[in-house]
């Protein structure tokens, strides 16, 4: 899914926006004013399609779900532009803003770590016996190996 997100996802955008915009009848007049903007959001179009096609048969349900979220966040935008310039500009800061912080490092979630990766004996585990029950195996083990007093034995 987070692939779908930051690399599938852009690729679905890029060619999207290249097929709408040389689709239109204005394609000549369009394309003699199209700068590096439109090129740069149009790079991933030129992917080869045999390998653009396996990944989005590949992973369909996350990047049709990414698409969702998208066409979300466009409307969101199209109601920011017709509220007026002030709003669509604090639409645009806030965009702004987290990729200046994702590109220096500086994201909103600072203290975030990837969820350690299980070895190969815990994945094991988990599969055969349940993560419930090897979790369960852990924490007995754990008063076991830290002395849990004996309860056969009156206490004093």
């Amino acid at each position: 899914a987070m692939v779908a997100a930051t690399s599938h996802l852009p690729l679905i955008l890029s060619s999207a926006l290249m097929t709408l915009v040389s689709s239109s009848e204005s394609w000549r007049e369009i394309r003699r004013v199209a700068s590096s903007g439109f090129s740069g959001a149009t790079r991933l179009a030129s992917t080869v399609p045999s390998m653009s096609t396996g990944i989005c048969i590949t992973n369909r349900e996350a990047i049709e779900h990414w698409i969702d979220r998208f066409i979300e966040e466009l409307l969101g935008y199209k109601a920011l532009l017709a509220a007026g310039d002030e709003d669509i500009q604090t639409g645009l800061t806030a965009a702004r803003d987290s990729r200046e912080n994702w590109l220096s490092g500086h994201d909103s979630y600072p203290d975030w770590r990837p969820p350690p990766v299980p070895g190969v004996a815990q994945q094991l585990s988990n599969l055969l016996v349940g993560e419930a029950l090897v979790e369960r195996g852990r924490k007995l083990m754990g008063l076991y190996q830290r002395g849990v007093p004996d309860r056969t034995k009156g206490t004093s």
